[in-house]
């Protein structure tokens, strides 16, 4: 999915005492415009007002249509497009932890030992591997 994006540098002067202020953290503010859903999956505008007291501001409704992420890497560095696929890249990474934490239960390792530990992990990657094999193959098979 290809994003017409854009990309600023930035940097944050910080005063020290007795001194010019100076550059302590350079980076970049990268975005891009959301695609629009199509019509037949849109969601119904206000539908969270009845549990907010407040009205949303227009800048926070033009804002909510964008993705901005703000990253230490120049500007020059990378195209904003290459920056939003290594952040979701980063995401699915992040969501396949969280899976096998939570559904393997790899955050409680009982054993101590470091070469049963690395046993005991490694099985369990591998065991991990096998079940989403498998239900890729479930998924992509067509309803009897």
């Amino acid at each position: 999915m290809g994003f017409a994006g854009w990309r600023c540098s930035w940097s944050i002067r910080a005063a020290k005492a007795r001194a010019e202020a100076s550059p302590c953290r350079q980076g970049s503010l990268s975005g891009a415009r959301m695609p629009k859903p199509p019509k037949n999956q849109r969601k119904r505008q206000g539908g969270n007002q009845r549990h907010c007291s407040k009205r949303l501001q227009p800048m926070t409704i033009t804002a909510a249509g964008f993705v901005m992420l703000l990253t230490s890497i120049p500007a020059d560095a990378m195209t904003a497009e290459e920056v939003l696929q290594t952040c979701r890249l980063r995401w699915q990474v992040e969501l396949a932890f969280k899976r096998l934490k939570s559904g393997m239960g790899i955050h409680k390792l009982p054993a101590r030992d470091k070469r049963l530990a690395r046993s005991w992990l490694m099985a369990h990657l591998i065991l991990a591997l096998i079940i989403d094999e498998a239900v890729n193959d479930v998924l992509d098979s067509p309803p009897l």
